[in-house]
């Protein structure tokens, strides 16, 4: 069967892809929608892989070598090239729990599960924090890959089984995922999973591979009519317009624009064909790949820099220009000197797999681990004053490196008399104060508390429903349970919970939360370490009495116990001493503030009051 000649409009239409998810990470404001961008790379990427696939397969020429090698001398020098650049950026520049989850971010990307990694973090791809992870966008490229692995197998045995009714069995897959998709999109315990897995995406590459089936089997001619290919692109440009991160996404939406899609895949010689094919057009999309890579490295190593605040960092427009000079042009180096050398080199299948995969693999997972085992290499920034571990991170990677906390020990571990610390990333601050002041007052402390995470009821993420399901096995052995939680975002459901620990006999401690910043100390050190002109003004909210009086009065009203550690400090407005900060950020204490706070109360004379 005679392979299709080159279609430079699909390239004009990678250029629109990737432009539109460029603008939108430059500031979401210019295109509400870009986002869909990458939902028009996997149509075509579905549309291409397919159309080979099942011509060689018709042609008893396929060869699963021979496909892999293709995608890795595609896909995998590009791609090292950025780990490697994200690596040895990230040492300068990050902090090291930032520098930590860069390191698991890279070992994710290795293993082509970055979606899967993504999918389990606090917040989603729209969050604030999310915009300073510099490989977040690898995501997509996991999700692409995991289909190229899946499909071909999928579709051989459907060939094989189901041969007369594959393309039944194709459409009813699509529909599925959509379906799936839209529920999970809709219900907020599975919202972040929606956006980052296979099975809710499945379907977007899957209405590429329909269309590249129907059309190399001669079941569907191309397109020639300039009405339906102006629809198409007029029905896109709506959606970039009126989709935004508001949007329950993907799912039906994602139907909407992946169809119009396909209809320009499919037009032959019209308008709209020729627009595409502008050559200006195909050369972005020639380099599409490699810009797709260096763009959101760029802006996320910017923000993270700047972005002292942690509220989501606007570019002022003088750094949106350099920021997009800085990321075509490292598109253009990877384009030019990695990306198409390297895919035109020809050698056999094994050097292939050796040299573009298991070398770069090692190498560069050599170096993630080793960053991941130091936790962020904290003592990069270690001074003769200052233990960066305790610095710049709000619970003590040493005592618990994990990100999600199911038992991490302090106080006098080979103690009778137990504490079963429940919460989220407030509890894990407070877990060097109250491990202190247990270890003098014979208790063993055991954390049970993740991220983000509220009181883990029916309906929460996974994540913090496992939190809350180990929490409860151990609260009946307990003898004194502490809860933090950051209660300026007060979790519904906790004067039910304490009082239900009550009534079973338990001493139950709340901790108040400590005062909100108004900006990011840590980040305001590291700007002035990198010798950035930050804003150095920092400030205590106003707000922190009113929510601690409003807890308390829940805590008191159902028979718990409420402490302001923050209370028995002789200078409320304290946030550092000198070089030593005692907060992490603008709501965490640093394992240093935690020390500070325990040393407080103990020469308070409050003393043994909550160990009684």
């Amino acid at each position: 069967m005679k392979t299709k000649s080159y279609r430079p409009d699909i390239d004009g239409l990678r250029a629109i892809a990737v432009l539109s998810v460029v603008l939108f990470h430059i500031e979401p404001s210019y295109l509400s929608g870009g986002f869909l961008g990458v939902d028009i790379f996997f149509v075509i990427s579905g549309f291409l892989i397919t159309g080979i696939i099942y011509k060689e397969k018709l042609d008893n020429t396929f060869s699963f070598a021979n496909f892999y090698v293709r995608r890795a001398k595609r896909i995998l020098p590009p791609l090292f090239l950025l780990l490697i650049l994200v690596l040895g950026i990230g040492y300068f520049i990050s902090l090291p729990y930032e520098y930590y989850k860069v390191g698991i971010s890279t070992l994710s990307v290795l293993f082509f599960a970055s979606n899967m990694q993504y999918a389990l973090r606090t917040g989603d791809y729209f969050s604030n924090d999310s915009s300073e992870w510099p490989l977040l966008h690898t995501w997509s490229l996991a999700v692409e890959e995991q289909y190229y692995f899946t499909f071909p197998i999928t579709l051989f045995l459907l060939i094989k089984f189901f041969d007369k009714r594959k393309f039944t069995v194709l459409i009813v897959f699509c529909i599925a995922s959509f379906v799936l998709a839209e529920y999970m999109s809709r219900t907020p315990q599975y919202q972040s999973l929606s956006y980052y897995l296979l099975f809710t995406r499945f379907g977007e590459m899957l209405v590429g591979s329909l269309l590249a089936l129907l059309s190399v089997s001669g079941k569907l001619p191309r397109f020639r009519s300039n009405g339906l290919a102006t629809v198409a692109l007029a029905a896109i440009a709506l959606l970039m317009v009126w989709v935004d991160n508001s949007s329950p996404f993907p799912g039906f939406i994602a139907l909407a624009i992946c169809l119009p899609i396909a209809i320009l895949i499919n037009s032959d010689n019209t308008w709209v064909n020729k627009l595409l094919s502008n050559r200006v057009l195909v050369f972005v999309g020639l380099i599409s790949y490699s810009l797709y890579l260096f763009h959101w490295p760029v802006l996320a190593y910017i923000r993270y820099v700047f972005d002292i605040k942690g509220d989501g960092y606007s570019l002022p427009f003088n750094i949106q220009v350099l920021a997009a000079i800085a990321m075509f042009s490292l598109a253009l180096i990877s384009f030019f000197i990695v990306e198409r050398p390297l895919r035109k080199l020809s050698l056999k299948p094994i050097y292939v797999g050796c040299y573009y995969f298991l070398l770069p693999t090692i190498i560069v997972g050599s170096i993630a681990a080793y960053v991941v085992y130091n936790k962020g290499v904290p003592q990069r920034l270690s001074t003769n004053l200052v233990d960066a571990n305790f610095q710049y991170s709000h619970i003590d990677k040493n005592k618990c490196p994990d990100l999600v906390n199911l038992g991490c020990e302090g106080g006098r571990t080979d103690s009778n008399k137990k504490i079963a610390f429940f919460g989220n990333s407030h509890a894990e601050h407070y877990f060097e104060y109250v491990s202190e002041l247990a270890n003098k007052y014979d208790y063993d402390v055991k954390l049970y508390a993740s991220g983000g995470c509220g009181l883990g009821l029916k309906g929460s993420s996974e994540k913090c429903q496992m939190v809350r399901k180990a929490f409860d096995k151990v609260a009946d052995q307990a003898d004194l349970i502490f809860i933090a939680f950051r209660w300026d975002t007060l979790p519904k459901g906790l004067g039910d919970m304490i009082s239900g620990l009550v009534k079973e006999g338990k001493r139950v401690v709340v901790l108040a939360q400590p005062p909100l910043l108004t900006v990011n100390p840590a980040k305001v050190s590291n700007c002035i370490r990198l010798g950035v002109h930050c804003d150095t003004n920092i400030t205590i909210s106003d707000e922190y009495p009113k929510y601690n009086e409003l807890v308390k009065n829940i805590v008191i009203s159902n028979g718990g116990e409420f402490v302001d550690p923050y209370a028995y400090v002789s200078d409320k407005k304290a946030y550092r001493d000198g070089d030593i900060l005692y907060y992490s950020d603008d709501d965490h204490l640093s394992v240093y503030g935690a020390k500070w706070l325990a040393k407080a109360y103990e020469g308070s004379g409050a003393g043994a009051s909550i160990f009684q």
